[in-house]
């Protein structure tokens, strides 16, 4: 029996309906929606987990956690990666300011009160701007630069930071509270207070209700009571903010919340103290993260292998970096990338590969076993590495709900899992580098046979990861009591079931590319190909055309995410089914179809398709090693692409010569894959398009 993948603190939204789980037995148990016009539902633990497999329903991780429920009282939906760059620099000064301050106070050097703040202030100050210095020439600043020092803050502003970071380690928790300040800021009179205690009790209850539910639940109440001192001739009362109400579910007990909302046994085992320390068990409990440069001539030169001229002279050109993340429980690795250089969007996407099944791409690089592993990771372990530490990376973890913790640097025992992997990698790695036994001769063409294999980055990646699937998760570790990781995985894996990672959906919209496009009547156009939903299409006709952030994943077109309403939505192309097509495939298949009719003066959307149905069979391994390697798409570079490769490439409306051409009897047109075979879902009145919020309003 399958066990149902929800933890007791996630909630499951299905088609922007926020639900809690509530487990009635192993079987199965209740889907509660909080708000909304949907029903309750009955599900068997199958039926759930099929549920979250589909693209309409996913887990928001520790919704009625602490620091999630405080995340939403502060911002709301909002997340730091859509926030301004000098707004979200000024949260990752605040942290810089609590971490230093932290730690002079750990080493004894100051103390919370104003005497010795006063005393340690020129040091303090020198330390943030030397480490905000630091943060500025790793995200690419240049010789000449101006950098602006901010003058440092009070203790009582300071005091208020600090005590905000250590309780929940959020950097968005520290937004300024008046960007979110609203009409009813007066202090509220006895009998508004007296109301919110009495409402409160609502929030203590095992079904888990949000603080919105207390928020409309004191309304109600605030309403009912002006009705009755309206007949009495008494004033009415004021009406609470719902940020009045929800700080007062934070001054709550957080063992008495926990203890009502989720069980005494659960409260005393998330307050009580622990010293578990890296002894981990659960898989994706904890994940290192790590980036190194390869010298491709120096790991050959020590397994004993000499370069010819040739090699020695393309090798001498390439110096790259490897970013790897690997789960320490079970010692999986969940993703690499390797790049021409260390850089923050290379190490956000090791994280997004470590997020997602990659068996596909195992298998179009001939590997034998899969490469599942993936899932919701619950804490990242960097170094002080540049890729790292930046405010791009901080966020993009924050807002998938995954926690963030940095080692110093010098202390390599602190991680010891991936400073292991590089050694292991360079010792046990050659086999798979030479000759051509992973190598496929189609694609290889004439190879010659005493060459060795690996001397252009591309057949780095191929070594790299046939070595990881094939040969490392598959052998015995000594850490693992001679147990494989792939064994330890699958072993682990049914004692704790892995929570899946956000679907694909979720993670375009926090780990794509960012570009801006102007919408219009016919929706958002990208690379030659038109996005559009309903929400859109209202959107247009209350506000007119607008420049539009987007996200976009650069192997795969077939949607993007789009910013509007406060909230992430999803298009779809509207062209024929580009799901799965990368940015690299369609630029050469809107090329070849634009050569191959260059006579006429439209090129035909049908000769398109063909072009993208051909790519889908050749060119999957080319894609996989384009995801993995070093050949690193941009935003810059999407706008270059859309800007001027495609110069002067325009299509008609096709649509009767698609119609005609679907009448052609043995005929192959891609369809839009049929909506049948989805796991059942609640019904709505919205169709089926599906709205991503990152909210609560529905």
């Amino acid at each position: 029996m399958n066990h149902p993948l929800v933890g007791p603190i996630d909630a499951v939204r299905i088609k922007g309906q926020v639900f809690a789980f509530i487990a009635a037995d192993e079987a199965g148990g209740r889907l509660v929606p909080l708000g909304g016009s949907a029903e309750e539902l009955h599900v068997t633990t199958d039926e759930l987990n099929a549920i979250l497999q589909s693209e309409t329903a996913w887990i928001e991780h520790r919704y009625f956690g602490q620091g999630q429920a405080r995340r939403r009282a502060v911002a709301g939906h909002q997340v730091l990666t859509t926030l301004p760059a000098a707004e979200r620099d000024l949260i990752m000064w605040k942290v810089c300011c609590c971490e230093v301050f932290l730690a002079a106070e750990r080493d004894g050097e100051v103390s919370r009160t104003d005497v010795s703040y006063a005393a340690f202030l020129p040091v303090y100050q020198l330390r943030v701007q030397e480490h905000s210095s630091r943060s500025a020439n790793r995200s690419g600043g240049r010789a000449g630069d101006l950098l602006n020092h901010r003058k440092p803050p009070s203790l009582r502003s300071l005091l208020i930071w600090v005590r905000i970071w250590e309780r929940h380690k959020d950097p968005l928790l520290l937004l300024k509270r008046s960007r979110y300040a609203g009409r009813n800021a007066a202090r509220l009179g006895t009998h508004e207070d007296q109301v919110i205690l009495s409402c409160l009790p609502n929030y203590l209850h095992p079904n888990r209700p949000s603080q919105s539910h207390v928020v409309q639940d004191v309304h109600a109440e605030v309403r009912r009571q002006n009705a009755l001192r309206s007949i009495q001739g008494l004033p009415p009362l004021r009406m609470p903010s719902a940020s009045s109400v929800r700080r007062r579910i934070l001054t709550l007990s957080r063992f008495e919340v926990t203890a009502s909302r989720e069980g005494l046994a659960v409260a005393k085992e998330r307050y009580g103290p622990v010293g578990r320390g890296l002894d981990v068990e659960v898989p994706l409990e904890r994940v290192e993260m790590d980036e190194w440069k390869v010298d491709l001539i120096s790991v050959l030169e020590a397994a004993g292998v000499e370069p010819t001229p040739d090699q020695r002279r393309e090798m001498a050109l390439g110096r790259y970096f490897l970013c790897v993340a690997i789960d320490c429980a079970t010692r999986c690795v969940l993703g690499i990338k390797l790049a021409d250089s260390a850089s923050t969007p290379d190490a956000l996407a090791t994280l997004w590969l470590a997020l997602i099944d990659k068996s596909e791409m195992a298998r179009a690089l001939g590997c034998r076993a899969g490469w599942h592993q993936s899932g919701h990771i619950a804490q990242i372990v960097v170094d002080n590495g540049s890729s790292f530490v930046s405010s791009e990376f901080k966020a993009a973890v924050a807002d998938l709900g995954i926690g963030y913790d940095v080692m110093p640097a010098g202390v390599p025992k602190l991680r010891g899992r991936i400073e292991r992997m590089m050694r292991t990698f360079a010792q046990n790695m050659m086999p798979f580098m030479t000759g051509r036994t992973f190598s496929n001769p189609v694609e290889r063409g004439a190879y010659p046979s005493e060459a060795y294999a690996v001397h252009t980055a591309q057949d780095l990646v191929d070594a790299f990861v046939r070595y990881i699937v094939d040969h490392y998760h598959q052998r015995e570790h000594q850490g693992l009591d001679y147990n494989s990781p792939a064994q330890v995985w699958e072993a682990a894996a049914k004692i704790y079931p892995v929570p899946p990672a956000p679907n694909r959906h979720v993670l375009r919209a926090i780990l794509g590319l960012e570009v801006q496009r102007r919408s219009g009547r016919h929706g958002i156009q990208l690379m030659k190909l038109r996005y559009h939903s309903e929400t859109l299409a209202r959107h247009f006709e209350r506000i007119g055309g607008e420049d539009m952030l987007l996200r976009v994943d650069p192997e795969d077109l077939g949607h993007i995410s789009c910013w509007m309403d406060g909230a992430w939505h999803v298009l779809a192309c509207t062209s024929a089914d580009m799901r799965g097509v990368s940015v690299d495939s369609w630029t050469r298949a809107v090329l070849e179809a634009y050569q191959s009719n260059r006579s006429a003066a439209r090129s035909g959307q049908i000769l398109v398709d063909d072009a993208v149905l051909g790519l889908r069979a050749t060119d999957e391994a080319a894609r996989t090693r384009s995801r993995l390697g070093p050949i690193n798409l941009r935003a810059e570079d999407l706008d270059r692409a859309d800007r001027n490769l495609l110069l002067g490439v325009r299509f008609g409306d096709a649509q009767d010569e698609v119609a005609d051409r679907r009448k052609l009897p043995g005929h192959a047109v891609m369809l839009k894959p049929s909506r049948a075979q989805e796991p059942p879902l609640p019904s709505d009145d919205g169709g089926d398009e599906v709205d991503w919020r990152f909210s609560d309003d529905q």
